[in-house]
């Protein structure tokens, strides 16, 4: 099946090259549509055999209409699209000031979310979005950038390894609708 019939733009058929332009776009209410169409193309080829229902569940329970409207209203939250030589090919959204369970005391910033087509993973565009949060972290002071990640998400912890994050803490999430075998999760973190 051609790209173009999986829905993918046609400038992103052939990426092969580096990354040329990062850029970032607030997300603002106008966006929902454009973001839940984004994420309905570039979630489920990379994580729908973690869902019976192929991730619609939670496609639809965080980026309908009401949670989004929630984590835009969140003041610290910095919610964007990823945008390559100006067309979006992903999205971050950090939370400042946010220290992770059980360690209260240290300043951080939690990588909330992160997601980029499939089509421009290799690509450098990750690399340069995690410098980008790192560099804007440590500029607020923080000690430490923290997110976390599926345990059985090899690839994805590779890379977050590859970039200067190290395991902190093992964890079984609670989501009741994901198979019991794709439920371990991994707290990671960086520090400068």
């Amino acid at each position: 099946m051609s790209d173009v019939r999986r829905g993918r733009p046609n400038y992103l058929r052939n990426m092969q090259a580096p990354a040329a332009d990062i850029s970032y776009q607030a997300l603002q209410e106008s966006d929902q549509p454009r973001l839940e169409q984004l994420m309905q193309r570039i979630y489920p080829p990379v994580y729908a055999h973690f869902w019976p229902d192929g991730g619609q569940w939670y496609l639809n329970s965080q980026y309908g209409w009401e949670n989004f409207a929630r984590e835009l209203a969140q003041l610290e939250a910095i919610y964007r699209f990823v945008l390559n030589d100006g067309h979006v090919v992903g999205i971050v959204r950090t939370l400042p000031g946010l220290a992770p369970p059980g360690d209260k005391e240290i300043r951080a910033t939690k990588l909330h979310r992160l997601y980029l087509d499939p089509v421009v993973h290799g690509c450098g565009i990750g690399q340069q979005v995690i410098e980008d949060v790192s560099k804007a972290s440590r500029e607020r002071g923080d000690e430490l950038l923290w997110l976390e990640a599926m345990d059985s998400s090899t690839a994805a912890l590779a890379f977050y390894e590859r970039v200067g994050f190290e395991r902190m803490v093992h964890f079984t999430l609670d989501m009741p609708r994901m198979y019991p075998a794709r439920r371990g999760m991994w707290r990671l973190g960086k520090r400068w």
